[in-house]
């Protein structure tokens, strides 16, 4: 059996095989990072990569926002 040290040093070395980062999030980071980001040039950026506007919606959708208040509402276009 693998010490915890071999467990370790051979996870670390697996962190090679993981996908690259994304450019589009690459991009979302900097405006989330400010205070003064707007809502539209967030949703600008994540309507450029599919898979993180599905991320989105499924964490905007989950349970975690049930029975919190909603201050306005837009229609999707």
């Amino acid at each position: 059996m693998p010490t915890l040290t071999e467990r370790f040093v051979a996870d670390i070395e697996g962190l090679s095989d993981l996908p690259s980062l994304s450019p589009v999030l690459a991009h979302l980071i900097a405006p989330l990072g400010r205070e003064d980001a707007s809502v539209a040039e967030v949703a600008a950026i994540i309507r450029q990569d599919p898979v993180i506007a599905a991320r989105v919606l499924r964490a905007a959708n989950s349970a975690a926002y049930i029975g919190r208040s909603q201050r306005r509402s837009r229609t999707a276009r």
